[in-house]
């Protein structure tokens, strides 16, 4: 986190603002406790080689998740203050075989922004299609790829989203390093522009995560992820902290987020469960 984003991080914890902002940190965090018999949770960004395993298999996610300070993509100008939460996000991996996913997911945003009627509405459905190419060996990580669009159903006039169509594709690479199962994922996006048409971001997308298991049931997990290369200040970077709690089928997820560029969220917070249905 830069100098100025921790000093905004600490400043609000005191004062009109911070009082708002404490409240609702602990809302969400109240209801986000209250739902996590039925939501998914902090799975990591950063996407692992594993897929479901067989053909016709079913994992289920859903959650709630709260953000500070993120910026709409393409955003020029000052920082404005902004405040959005999803509610609920959902998605679901279908097995295609051994080797292969088609994966989903979509939310539902509340968003309070500075100098605007607060709104509620869809947020946008992203389809992907994950392929492992090669399973780990003593030394070499496993491998595979994946990629996905992501569809303009947000709607850009209450800045819920751009209301562009966005290609993304990366590598996957994943390694069991002693106890530490690590992940890194390298590829590229391309962000349509709804400021001006027939215009492109082409961004580097990135990700380097692990999970270290502390006892049978629960495991840590710290990650960062984002998009670097940017022509149109969509540099987004964050660090997340969390923590996974397994329960035979499903895993509970807490975990926080702080942003590392002035693009990004200040702070974070997102807890669900996820669940393999058959």
């Amino acid at each position: 986190m830069n100098k100025q984003r921790l000093i905004h991080f600490c400043s609000s914890a005191s004062g009109g603002r911070g009082a708002k902002r404490r409240g609702n940190l602990i809302y969400f965090l109240v209801m986000a406790f209250l739902c996590n018999t039925c939501v998914n949770g902090v799975e990591l960004g950063t996407e692992p080689t594993d897929t479901t395993g067989e053909i016709g298999r079913v994992g289920l996610k859903a959650g709630v998740e709260y953000l500070d300070g993120r910026q709409l993509e393409f955003t020029q100008g000052p920082e404005i203050d902004r405040r959005l939460v999803k509610l609920p996000y959902i998605g679901f991996d279908i097995g295609l075989g051994e080797r292969a996913d088609i994966q989903a997911d979509f939310d539902v945003i509340y968003l309070d922004e500075e100098g605007r009627d607060n709104k509620y509405g869809v947020g946008d459905l992203r389809l992907w299609n994950k392929i492992k190419f090669i399973n780990e060996g003593e030394y070499l990580p496993s491998m595979g790829f994946r990629w996905g669009v992501k569809l303009p159903n947000a709607n850009y006039e209450d800045r819920l989203g751009t209301d562009e169509t966005d290609f993304f594709s990366s590598f996957l690479f994943s390694k069991h390093i002693n106890n530490i199962y690590s992940h890194v994922n390298l590829g590229m996006g391309i962000l349509g522009n709804p400021d001006k048409t027939n215009e492109q971001d082409d961004v580097l997308v990135y990700g380097v995560g692990g999970v270290y298991p502390i006892s049978d049931v629960i495991n840590t997990v710290l990650e960062v992820n984002g998009y670097a290369g940017s022509n149109d200040n969509n540099n987004f970077s964050s660090l997340l902290l969390g923590f996974q709690i397994k329960m035979n089928e499903a895993v509970w997820d807490l975990g926080w987020r702080f942003g590392l560029t002035d693009e990004s969220e200040d702070w974070g917070v997102r807890t669900g469960i996820r669940w393999m249905v058959r």
